[in-house]
């Protein structure tokens, strides 16, 4: 703002009481070098050089896959003085040679051979005095293990500090999986019947039990082949009444971080007047009552208290109110989604609230450089509103001109369509 002279306002979230799927299990995955997929030059690297690139390997600038295998320094000293490099090949019980090319100060093999590397695959050289030098790798990847969920199958969502797993044993049963969730105050408000759904809907599931682990839920909604588990996803309970506060403790340490350069403050999870009147209050604490407020409606009980909620809004200088469409979606039901967030328009327009219309806006299109049909028609519903927030994606740039073409044009055709109504209304008076 001060670099180019501009007073552009700054919006920030508190991200509330969010549940999500806590960390998954780490496993090393066997990956194959050498294959069509992957360059035949192979980069060898030792093992104290900084930022050296795991084995599954990355892509350059060009998109080419740039395959390493960090090795001992030892085992690199003796690579610049000989010719030839070899590798378990524990697939097929031997070993493959790979002649060793120099260039430019650094280490490639020639891989010419496919071969699966495994967590126990040793490399090794023989030096100049025909000793063999033997090294492990050094940079293999670990990535979570995929706890994949069939319906009817039964998982153990937990508030104890347990790493999520596939295939989980308690007391002589076996689980298709245990994952924490990132929230321990919500289990005292679940019942059993009580629906949840994780990462947007994909994986849905009910209540059958309740254990001192926490909650066993029988999968209901997967796709046909499985759906994969995974970390950091929002878990949803639309069937349970959460009587917590939208401010967290954490949100109170963030907010002294944000309150002095935020224009605008979202309340994530806002359900009841209280929350609004929570931050208020803090706000006035801080001498910062110009400040925006920015409820997010995102569960059915902001739902129900959405005329409390307005009207405690409307008491401050400045606001608005963001109709939160993913976890909302979720918590009403992707049916009902269309008609709630008319209502919401609707009563804000009444209200005289501004609108922040929020979630998957031309998500095609930011991700993928390709909007489907229906996010255009999608993205023209938010002409209704008087903000549109975009998610993250490479091609943010684009996709704002094509959204303010969108507006530009819905806006054009409601004027023309309002001079016609009224000339009609004129008509019918003569």
């Amino acid at each position: 703002n001060k670099k180019q002279n501009k007073e552009t306002k700054i919006y920030v979230d508190l991200a509330g009481p969010k549940n999500r799927t806590q960390s998954i299990e780490k496993l090393f995955t066997p990956f194959k070098i050498g294959s069509w997929r992957d360059p035949k030059e192979v980069e060898i690297l030792p093992h104290s050089q900084d930022g050296a690139m795991t084995c599954k390997g990355k892509k350059d600038n060009f998109g080419n896959r740039l395959s390493t295998l960090v090795v001992s320094d030892e085992l690199f000293k003796e690579c610049k003085t000989t010719d030839e490099l070899t590798i378990d090949d524990l697939e097929r019980e031997t070993t493959q040679s790979y002649a060793i090319i120099k260039r430019s100060n650094r280490i490639f093999i020639d891989v010419n051979k496919k071969i699966t590397i495994f967590e126990n695959t040793t490399v090794e050289v023989e030096n100049s005095e025909d000793e063999t030098i033997m090294s492990k790798l050094y940079n293999y990847e670990y990535l979570p293990q995929a706890i994949r969920l069939f319906t009817s199958q039964k998982i153990i969502i937990t508030h104890k500090n347990i790493i999520g797993q596939s295939n989980f044993k308690y007391q002589d049963n076996i689980y298709a999986g245990i994952i924490g969730c990132t929230n321990k105050e919500i289990f005292p408000y679940v019942k059993v019947d009580d629906e949840i759904f994780i990462d947007d809907g994909k994986i849905g599931c009910k209540v059958v039990d309740i254990i001192d682990l926490g909650l066993v839920c029988e999968i209901i909604i997967a796709k046909e082949n499985g759906t994969i588990l995974k970390e950091e996803k929002g878990i949803n309970f639309p069937s349970t009444d959460l009587e917590i506060d939208a401010i967290t403790n954490e949100d109170k340490k963030n907010f002294e971080d944000i309150v002095n350069f935020a224009d605008i403050i979202g309340l994530s999870f806002a359900q009841t007047s209280n929350d609004i009147r929570m931050l208020q209050d803090m706000l006035k604490d801080k001498d910062k009552t110009s400040t925006a407020i920015a409820p997010k409606i995102e569960t059915k009980t902001a739902l129900r208290n959405l005329p409390t909620i307005l009207e405690t809004l409307i008491d401050w200088e400045n606001y608005a109110l963001m109709i939160a469409r993913g976890d909302l979606a979720i918590e009403v039901g992707f049916d009902n989604l269309p008609y709630i967030q008319e209502e919401i328009l609707g009563i804000c327009e009444a209200a005289h609230v501004p609108v922040i219309y929020a979630t998957q806006i031309l998500e095609g299109k930011m991700k993928n450089n390709l909007p489907s049909r229906a996010e255009v028609t999608d993205a023209a519903t938010a002409q209704r509103a008087d903000c549109v927030m975009l998610n993250k994606g490479p091609y943010v740039t684009d996709t704002v001109v094509i959204l303010k073409n969108i507006l530009r044009q819905m806006h054009t055709l409601f004027q023309k369509n309002r001079q016609q109504l009224s000339v009609c209304k004129t008509w019918e008076i003569v």
